[in-house]
């Protein structure tokens, strides 16, 4: 749910980037906002990433978090 969220901030953030981007009179503080959004673009892509690596390991290994909370339940 936490990454949900994150991905979310991080798209709203770059989408409201991008609607600046066309007022920025100075070449550098243009460079400098597309440097910014093309650094959001970038985590978006690694969550998705983590997103399918979840999607992956859940298939690959069904019960492991159940199993795991069960031998710590044990271990308290």
């Amino acid at each position: 749910m936490h990454l949900v969220q994150k991905e979310d901030l991080l798209t709203k953030i770059k989408h409201d980037l991008s609607k600046l981007n066309t007022n920025i009179p100075s070449d550098e503080n243009l460079y400098n906002l597309r440097k910014i959004i093309r650094l959001l673009s970038s985590e978006e892509k690694s969550a998705e990433g983590w997103e399918q690596f979840s999607i992956y390991f859940n298939k690959v290994h069904a019960n492991f978090l159940e199993e795991l909370k069960s031998v710590r339940q044990f271990d308290l």
